[in-house]
């Protein structure tokens, strides 16, 4: 690869000045290295290694300084929302970072620079060569701009957890009140009933969802109202010594 391409490559990622020699290791995929015949190890695997502990340290660092009311608990499972595979490919294929991987022909006819996990570990790889050459400030300046932590309780990988449980250590962590949850609506026949579930906190409706039961419409309120949390928040902190709703 000539000096120009990587210069190119640098531009339209809008990275700082790593070398051209890790920058491309940072995209050689393993499947690139074993056509050419080059030894394994000078796959990006190993800065995919190093770029996964910085991108915990930086999404940690920035959860901590910027929530300084949310528990561990809570810390924990937005972060792993965040820095899982199916974000980072997301990112990956915003920036098109497959468009400039090294892959065997293999692996690219067969739809390579699409696959989530080739570009969740592609990105890995290039936060590895940004802290190597850069260091870690400026790995959290090129991460940070594609790195949306207030939506992390909206990623679809997200509904794993139990949205409830996220809902209620998110007001805990802010007042000793809890959501309380009512059902509002039934409709269909008796075989087939859909609940409206709203949830509620200090007399205001904060999520609203429906469902085949009322455990699945609690979730689907529960899980706007994480969605919506920006509308709602400064309400929490203002209730932290007020009643909430009395028990349904």
């Amino acid at each position: 690869m000539s000096a120009s391409h990587w210069d190119e490559v640098r531009e339209a990622l809008r990275l700082p000045p790593v070398p051209d020699d890790m920058l491309q290791q940072a995209l050689q995929h393993g499947s690139y290295v074993r056509e050419t015949g080059n030894d394994p190890i000078e796959s990006n695997q190993r800065l995919e290694f190093l770029g996964d502990a910085v991108l915990d340290l930086i999404v940690a660092e920035e959860l901590y300084r910027n929530n300084p009311s949310l528990h561990e608990g809570l810390l924990t499972k937005t972060k792993a929302s965040a820095v899982r595979s199916g974000s980072l490919s997301r990112i990956a294929a915003k920036m098109d970072l497959g468009r400039y991987l090294l892959l065997g022909r293999g692996e690219d006819d067969s739809g390579g620079r699409a696959k989530p996990s080739i570009l969740a570990d592609a990105l890995e790889s290039l936060l590895g060569a940004i802290y190597l050459a850069c260091g870690l400030e400026a790995t959290r300046d090129f991460l940070m701009p594609h790195l949306d932590l207030q939506c992390s309780y909206a990623e679809p990988g997200f509904a794993h957890f139990d949205h409830k449980t996220l809902l209620q250590e998110l007001v805990q962590s802010r007042t000793k009140h809890l959501p309380l949850y009512f059902v509002v609506e039934t409709t269909g026949p008796a075989h087939d009933l859909n609940f409206t579930v709203e949830a509620r906190f200090a007399d205001r409706v904060i999520g609203r969802g429906t469902g085949g039961s009322k455990r699945k419409a609690e979730q689907d309120a529960a899980r706007i109202a994480l969605e919506t949390r920006e509308e709602w928040e400064s309400l929490v902190v203002g209730s932290r010594d007020s009643r909430a709703d009395p028990e349904p």
